[in-house]
This record gives C-alpha cells, structure tokens and sequence, in this order.
C-alpha cells in the first residue's frame, strides 16, 4: 500500500509543511510521522542549496514492521 506524502524539504534538512496527495486515509498519519522524523541532506543547484517540494512515496509492507520506505529520487 502507497502513501505521496508532497513536502518542503528546506536547506536545512528538515521536512515541513508536508500533505497527503494519495494514499489510504488510514495511512496518511503514519506516513506523515514517518516523513516529519527524516532529515535529508540539502538539493544543490550550481552549488547552492536550494530549498525545494517534492513528493515522497511511502510504501506500507505488512509483512516488515514500519513499511519500506521510497525516496525520492531527485
């Protein structure tokens, strides 16, 4: 089962605000507390960290405790 979580991911790391564009209503707050807890390393641009939205994808496996986890990728 998938969540899209689409966040900010700020220079700092940190990921705030974030919402749930699809997903199961019954997931959509686990997904969110797993993407709030993550710190990314900043997206550079001509060696500037950028501040930027992306959507991250959060696949819930039943069979591993805390679901496995996508990235995104760009």
């Amino acid at each position: 089962t998938t969540v899209i979580v689409r966040a900010v991911i700020w220079k700092s790391g940190k990921v705030s605000p974030m919402r749930v564009i699809s997903g199961k209503p019954q997931l959509e707050a686990e997904a969110m507390d797993a993407v709030r807890l993550w710190r990314y390393k900043p997206f550079y641009r001509d060696g500037e960290p950028l501040d930027v939205t992306t959507d991250i994808t959060v696949d819930f496996d039943p069979a591993k405790p805390g679901g496995t986890v996508t990235h995104p990728t760009h």
